[in-house]
């Protein structure tokens, strides 16, 4: 039985435009307190050098405070104000999500610095509350919209930067595009934009919508380029390669396959018979311009060597909640290999450092417990915002290898665990072109096809 229209919750001001403006522009504002600085390009490598990383460690500025509180206090009046999607826990979900904050919170009886920890789990706690709040209104689709606004909005915000402080110089060789954070970091946002400019792109019906939304994709994905984060570009890829071969025949799967196969053989070739100076313009395009200390992945196979020894020490539990990069710990570490350092640059690592072997088992099982669960749910609908955060944790399973940005609170740290929240404490329905999409449990006989991979899709009727 089809819909009049779609209806998710009850609007919160005069409509549903409003609601996730207003949601916006808040979560906007919480994270360019907590994540940008406006002349981050002119800082000395670009603000991680170890006097700036040990003062970072040892006191938040209240930019984080404000952000963060703010982050909390939409949460809560997103709660408590009337309408919305009804709390359900979700079983084995909604368990594993409860163990996860129970074991961060303990990590404080045994952690290294107390002080830290606390102050590490109120964040941890008001990012909490503002993904409760924020998933209790929005739909998965709606998180995918507002991860285009705000991410394309930083992007601007990052080009008038450097633009304003002459630091825009990208026809120079050692240029990174970094705007408002470390290079590394506005990677990760780039490529978080070309994810969901990309499925957003995909679900578009309208003209002259995919034509806004192709101009900032193609935007994007040329100022990743230009972050030289080859991390983050290649986990792009693999987040969108990922979803998209996944209903695809198997024999389209193979065709890509063999073609990945095939260029990468290409290129073993001509870097094997072409001389150095002849292949040195596709190394260079291949690394992005960075092709230095690439035999230890840029110093972290003699970071992760050292780090094997402080988790050794502690395996099991670690030292506390993001509580290991104390300013002792900095500079012991940063001093042993001559480079300012603060993470562990894997998010596996990061969280044995902080929850231990336990820990580490409670976050991949809550992550693929859900993972699983939202795979199925996208299978019967099709819901464009289940693509996107599906793609989103293959983006971070990959980046996380080689960076501990997944650990940190940052917005799309922040906005792969609103997913989390919402797979785990709210019951669909979710919307879906003009229907109200159910959960398998209130499926209908009506089976309609989606224009987005052509698989069923369950109807129910319109809750008002």
């Amino acid at each position: 039985m089809t819909t009049s229209g779609p209806c998710l919750t009850a609007p919160l001001l005069s409509g549903r435009a409003v609601q996730f403006a207003a949601v916006a522009c808040v979560v906007f504002l919480a994270f360019t307190l907590t994540e940008h600085v406006w002349t981050t390009s002119r800082s000395e490598a670009f603000g991680t050098s170890t006097e700036e990383l040990e003062t970072m460690a040892a006191s938040g500025g209240w930019q984080n405070q404000l952000g963060f509180t703010v982050l909390a206090g939409l949460g809560v009046l997103l709660a408590v104000l009337p309408g919305g999607a009804p709390l359900r826990p979700l079983g084995l979900p909604a368990i594993l999500l409860a163990a996860n904050l129970t074991w961060c919170a303990s990590s404080a009886a045994w952690t290294i610095d107390l002080g830290l920890t606390l102050r590490r789990l109120g964040v941890l706690a008001f990012c909490t509350l503002g993904a409760l709040g924020v998933t209790r209104r929005l739909s998965m689709r709606d998180l995918c919209s507002v991860a285009v606004w705000c991410l394309a909005a930083w992007m601007l915000m990052g080009i008038l930067a450097e633009l304003s402080l002459g630091t825009f110089r990208p026809w120079s060789g050692d240029y990174r595009f970094c705007g408002t954070m470390h290079p590394n970091a506005q990677g990760g946002n780039c490529a978080g934009l070309c994810l969901a400019a990309w499925f957003l792109y995909r679900d578009s019906r309208s003209a002259g919508r995919k034509l806004a939304i192709a101009g900032v994709l193609v935007a994007a994905f040329v100022l990743l380029i230009l972050t030289k984060s080859r991390t983050s570009c290649l986990a792009m890829f693999f987040g969108i390669g990922v979803i998209e071969l996944w209903h695809r025949r198997a024999s389209t799967k193979l065709l890509a396959g063999f073609g990945v196969a095939w260029g990468t053989g290409v290129m073993l070739l001509i870097a094997l018979f072409l001389p150095a100076a002849a292949t040195g313009g596709v190394t260079d395009l291949v690394l992005l311009g960075r092709n230095e200390h690439l035999g230890n992945l840029n110093g972290r196979t003699e970071l992760w060597s050292l780090l094997m020894g402080y988790i050794a020490r502690s395996p099991l539990v670690g030292y506390g909640y993001r509580s290991f990069w104390i300013p002792k710990n900095i500079t012991d570490v940063s001093n042993e290999l001559y480079w300012g350092i603060s993470s562990a640059h894997s998010v596996y690592l990061e969280t044995l450092l902080s929850a231990g072997l336990i820990g580490l088992a409670l976050v991949l099982a809550w992550t693929i417990c859900v993972a699983l669960r939202s795979l199925k749910l996208w299978n019967r609908s099709g819901d464009i915002g289940l693509a996107f955060f599906l793609s989103l944790l293959v983006y971070a399973s990959i980046d996380g290898i080689l960076e501990s940005s997944f650990v940190a609170p940052s917005f799309l740290t922040w906005l792969a665990g609103c997913g989390l929240i919402r797979l785990s404490l709210f019951s669909e329905p979710f919307e879906l072109r003009g229907a109200v999409v159910r959960s398998p449990r209130s499926s209908t006989e009506s089976s309609p096809r989606t224009p987005f991979n052509g698989l069923p899709v369950t109807l129910a009727a319109d809750p008002r």
